[in-house]
């Protein structure tokens, strides 16, 4: 971020290109003129809205002057600069608002190269989604999951090593993924994610489930 000084104003500046403002959908400059304090007394933006509109907009405050040098909470090097007379903080502001107007007229002219660089980050982006939903595909087919004898198995075992009021955890991989959960089992209930589950819901769960789930 780079401070840009005008015989009339500063602002906090960040260069972008068309692509980078295109891509992103949105740019804004904070713009302080002097004999104001607030970096966002002018403020243009450009963004992207619904329905493939762009749309530049100008606004500002009526307030935040700046009279008196105060370098401690408004440091010169940091772009404030004191204006005591307020016809020339005013002079300041309306020129700060020229300068601003027209970079926003400039960026309007360039909309259709900005909603081109757009549309080529959403198919980057659905193109990429593409390849991650297929290797999350992959994953999840090359991971077998219980048969109904294995999921019978864990049942059965779980509620044997429940007994005495003992807590058994099953911990249930999905398939293809790389994180469990944990299946919950007293002497009496079946607790999943914190949630109590009747017995008949047991083993529907556990078919769903990765061949690697197992006792803890």
């Amino acid at each position: 971020m780079e401070l840009l000084n005008t015989d009339y104003g500063s602002f906090p500046h960040q260069a972008l290109t068309l692509e980078a403002i295109g891509r992103s959908g949105y740019y804004s400059i904070g713009f302080r003129p002097h004999g104001y304090w607030s970096t966002e007394t002018i403020y243009l933006t450009i963004r992207r809205n619904f329905g493939h509109n762009w749309e530049v907009s100008l606004s500002h405050s009526s307030g935040g002057r700046l009279a008196t040098p105060d370098s401690e909470r408004y440091p010169p090097e940091k772009g404030y600069v004191a204006v005591a007379s307020d016809l020339e903080a005013e002079a300041n502001f309306g020129k700060s608002l020229i300068y601003l107007a027209e970079i926003g007229k400039t960026l309007t002219q360039y909309i259709p190269q900005l909603e081109e660089f757009h549309r080529e980050k959403v198919e980057e982006y659905r193109t990429q989604r593409e390849m991650e939903q297929a290797a999350k595909a992959a994953l999840v087919e090359g991971d077998t999951p219980l048969t109904g004898t294995q999921a019978a198995q864990l049942i059965k075992d779980a509620k044997a090593q429940a007994l005495g009021h003992k807590l058994v955890e099953i911990a249930l991989y999905p398939r293809g993924g790389e994180h469990f959960d944990i299946l919950e089992r007293t002497s009496s209930t079946w607790r999943y994610k914190g949630t109590r589950l009747h017995r008949d819901k047991i083993l529907p769960l556990l078919l769903t489930m990765s061949h690697r789930s197992c006792i803890k």
